[in-house]
């Protein structure tokens, strides 16, 4: 049960991440500011 529950978290991380980089790459901002974002 904590297994799956982590692996849910992870790949939920890792799509979200995925489309904020995605979305600052579009806009033109460096891929750090996505790091800030992530990580406040």
């Amino acid at each position: 049960m904590t297994r799956s529950y982590r692996r849910e978290a992870w790949l939920m991380g890792v799509a979200i991440i995925g489309q904020h980089f995605m979305i600052v790459q579009a806009a033109g901002y460096p891929v750090t500011l996505g790091w800030w974002w992530a990580c406040p």
